[in-house]
């Protein structure tokens, strides 16, 4: 298939070339003053005609150089997954009788009521809080009392407490006001350890009496917004202290993890470069142009039998794509030169090929449409689809994108074709005068 499209593309060449410059004949041609013949092409830009019948015939399909981000970037594949600090199991602070006040995938808030727990322990923490409560109350009662001794030892005439007894007696009141005091304040705090309530609101009145004699069953509350992932047990369950019951996670709360071969890691991959993350690709364009951003870091594990090493992307912001969910595949696109924000000229990568020591492209003639010219890539970076030129082109520039393999087998055949050199180093075809 190429050959005979080479055949037919050269027969469409040679009369191009041959016209005006016919070196059988040698008339009207001077190899010694070059008059009437052009050197002054260079031989990396060589024109190739393309008239209707050739661009048919190979197929030819051409794109615009436009202005695009262009970055050389490292594939990574993986998945999102939750921090740790998303996750919150809650577990029984202490056995009892459960209630469960949510369903699984139910949205919750900071505060909201997840369980409450009916539980012997709690009611004889409260019966201890009575009795410390009493304790201090009775403490303070001798205070009153010694003083009142005190002062009434005072008063009477003749008498003297030359032993401070009246005194000691007031001082034991006091530290028995003390102890009972830090008793209690003991007993509160276990309490808001146990129900999550602060220790100043359980001390609070709720009536005549301390909050903390008013609950009859501990609550369990959320302590972030989130989504009930898990709920491992049912209401009215006998649930031993430590068991987890409830799975909360927040959805916001995610990193992408992937692997990295441990060559990227060494040649490309470093900790706080840029990452594109995008969904795997498949049918549907509108979800390709939603991605997320973020920022890498390189783990410290990894499988050596394989040669990976685990990369971790924190994400940028607290707004993600629809499609962002924790255990959904994506793949990243780490950035080691270029940019994603700036923009570059750019040309498809497709239309780039080696030739020899030369890695070229075809440009359309601005000056002619029928035919091509053979220029030397001065690239940049590249993304694979795109590749930036930093020279030899301007906006809206045309170029060969299907057929460049055919173009580039035909300016080796015209360098091929028989002819000499001038002097200056030029080719032209036919024999040597």
């Amino acid at each position: 298939m190429v050959t005979k499209s080479m055949l037919f593309l050269l027969m469409c060449i040679s009369p191009v070339f041959g016209a005006g410059d016919d070196h059988s004949s040698h008339e009207g041609h001077d190899h010694t003053s070059h008059e009437g013949h052009d050197h002054s092409g260079e031989s990396s830009e060589k024109r190739i005609p393309i008239p209707d019948a050739v661009k048919r015939n190979l197929g030819l399909v051409f794109a615009k150089a436009e202005y695009r981000s262009v970055a050389s970037t490292t594939t990574l594949t993986g998945h999102f997954e939750l921090k740790p600090a998303g996750q919150h199991q809650y577990a029984l602070p202490l056995e009892g009788r459960v209630v469960i006040m949510v369903k699984p995938l139910q949205k919750v808030k900071a505060g909201q009521l997840l369980a409450e727990i009916d539980s012997p322990t709690w009611r004889n923490l409260q019966q201890s809080l009575t009795e410390a409560k009493s304790s201090l109350e009775l403490a303070k009662a001798g205070v009153l009392k010694a003083e009142a001794a005190l002062k009434a030892a005072g008063e009477i005439q003749g008498v003297k407490d030359e032993s401070n007894v009246y005194k000691a007696d007031r001082h034991v009141a006091i530290s028995k006001v003390k102890a009972a005091k830090a008793n209690l304040e003991q007993l509160i705090l276990q309490a808001s350890t146990l129900t999550g309530i602060p220790a100043a609101e359980l001390s609070k009145k709720k009536g005549n009496a301390p909050q903390w004699s008013t609950i009859q069953r501990v609550p369990i509350k959320a302590i972030s917004d989130g989504v009930v992932r898990e709920v491992d047990t049912s209401s009215n369950t006998w649930v031993e202290k430590g068991s987890e019951i409830i799975h909360i996670v927040d959805p916001k709360q995610l990193r992408f993890k992937g692997v990295a071969l441990q060559s990227d890691v060494y040649d490309d991959l470093r900790n706080n470069q840029l990452a594109v993350i995008t969904p795997p690709t498949g049918p549907g364009s509108l979800r390709t142009n939603q991605s997320a951003r973020g920022k890498v870091r390189i783990g410290v594990t990894g499988d050596p039998e394989v040669r990976t090493i685990d990369i971790f992307i924190d994400l940028l912001g607290n707004e993600f794509p629809d499609w962002v969910q924790p255990e959904m595949s994506a793949v990243a696109k780490v950035v080691t030169s270029g940019s994603v924000d700036d923009e570059e000229l750019s040309i498809p990568t497709r239309a780039i090929i080696q030739d020899g020591l030369d890695t070229v492209y075809f440009l359309v003639d601005p000056k002619s449409k029928n035919s091509v010219i053979r220029k030397v890539a001065d690239m940049g970076p590249t993304d694979g689809k795109w590749t930036t030129i930093y020279s030899g082109l301007v906006e809206d520039d045309e170029v060969v994108v299907d057929g460049v393999y055919q173009l580039k087998l035909a300016t080796s055949a015209q360098a091929t074709k028989g002819g000499h050199f001038e002097a200056d180093g030029t080719w032209h075809e036919g024999g040597e005068h």
